[in-house]
């Protein structure tokens, strides 16, 4: 997703360090709609495949190591409830500084707008 978005991983890393003083378990933020958190998994044949990603935005609670979706569904963790709820604010204050960054640039347009209306 982030390739299709021409997004760099490496930056976006770069940037998540800087903004949340950590250097694991970081968000992945493409947009302000979609920043995924990381959550462990259970082992499969594919070591490279311990850890899934939830989009913070459709969290709706997380309770005895479940993530429980807006829809309904849970996803099961082998992660500890207070590592999933910090992973999950992590990726929320991501998401809210990216939305007032939309707003703010939103409102510049609309300054200009109106300037150049008078």
């Amino acid at each position: 997703m982030a390739s299709k978005r021409s997004v760099s991983i490496k930056l976006m890393h770069k940037n998540m360090k800087e903004i949340l003083k950590v250097s694991r378990n970081l968000p992945y933020c493409i947009d302000s709609f979609n920043v995924f958190f990381p959550f462990k998994i259970r082992q499969t044949d594919n070591d490279d495949l311990r850890r899934g990603f939830v989009n913070c935005y459709f969290v709706e609670d997380i309770h005895d190591s479940e993530i429980i979706l807006k829809n309904g569904m849970t996803l099961s963790s082998l992660n500890r409830d207070r590592a999933l709820k910090n992973n999950f604010n992590n990726a929320s204050k991501i998401m809210y500084m990216m939305f007032a960054r939309e707003l703010s640039k939103i409102r510049r347009s609309m300054d200009f707008i109106d300037d150049m209306a008078l």
